[in-house]
C-alpha cells in the first residue's frame, strides 16, 4: 500500500515539475514573440517611412513613426496593463470601495497614472500599488510593462514633432467624442466618471484618444 502511495506521489511530483517547465517555457516563448512583434512593427514603420520619402501625398517619416508609437501605447494599455490590473484587482485595498464593475478599470487608471503622464514611471510605486512581492511572475510582468512604458515615453520625447499627452479630464462633464473614447461597457452619452488612460496628440492632431470610464 505504501509503495503504491509513493509511486503516486512521485508521479504527481513529476507532473508538477513538467507543468512548471512548460510554464517557464511558455513565458519565455511569449517574451520572444513579443520582442519579435515589436521588431516587425518597427521594420514596417521603417519601410513605410522609406517609401514615403520624397513624396508629398503621404505622411512624413516622423508622422508615420508617431502613428506606430500611438498604436503601441494603445496596445500597452488595452492588453498588457489591463491584464495586469485584472490579475491584481483582488490584491489591492483602495478599489474595494468602488462598485465591482469599476474596480478593474479604477486599478488600470491608477497603473496608467504611474506609468504614463502626468506621472513618472516608478517600478517601486507600481509594485506597492499592486501589492506584489519583489520576485515571481507578477513582479516580472510589472517590470516588463514598466520598461515598455519607459521606452514609449522616451520615444515620444525624442520625436522632432510636437507631441503632447492629453491628461486634462474634468469628471462630471459629458464625454467629448473628439478627444475621448468610452471604456467598453460604458455608454458614450454619459458623463465622465474618471480617466483611465491619457490621450496623445501630435501637432494638435489626436493620434490616441483618452480612455474614460463613463458613469451611469
Amino acid at each position: 500500500m505504501q509503495l503504491v502511495h509513493d509511486q503516486q506521489t512521485q508521479e504527481l511530483e513529476g507532473r508538477i515539475l513538467d507543468l512548471e517547465r512548460a510554464s517557464r517555457s511558455g513565458a519565455k516563448e511569449h517574451r520572444e514573440l513579443r520582442e519579435e512583434l515589436q521588431q516587425v512593427t518597427a521594420q514596417i514603420a521603417s519601410h513605410m517611412a522609406a517609401h514615403s520619402r520624397g513624396r508629398t501625398d503621404v505622411a512624413s517619416t516622423a508622422h508615420i513613426e508617431q502613428e506606430t508609437l500611438a498604436a503601441e501605447i494603445s496596445r500597452l494599455v488595452r492588453q498588457r496593463l489591463q491584464s495586469l490590473a485584472r490579475k491584481c484587482v483582488k490584491r489591492t485595498d483602495f478599489v474595494s470601495a468602488f462598485p465591482q464593475r469599476e474596480q478593474a478599470p479604477r486599478l488600470l487608471g491608477a497603473i496608467c497614472a504611474i506609468l504614463l503622464p502626468p506621472g513618472q514611471p516608478d517600478l517601486h510605486q507600481l509594485r506597492a500599488l499592486l501589492n506584489i512581492p519583489e520576485d515571481g511572475s507578477l513582479y516580472e510582468e510589472a517590470s516588463g510593462v514598466y520598461q515598455e512604458a519607459l521606452r514609449l515615453r522616451q520615444a515620444a520625447e525624442a520625436s522632432p514633432l510636437n507631441c503632447v499627452w492629453d491628461t486634462a479630464c474634468p469628471t462630471g462633464s459629458l464625454v467629448d467624442l473628439e478627444r475621448q473614447e468610452v471604456w467598453p461597457g460604458c455608454h458614450e452619452r454619459r458623463t465622465v466618471a474618471f480617466l483611465i488612460a491619457p490621450g496623445y496628440s501630435v501637432n494638435t492632431q489626436p493620434f490616441l484618444l483618452q480612455q474614460v470610464f463613463a458613469g451611469p
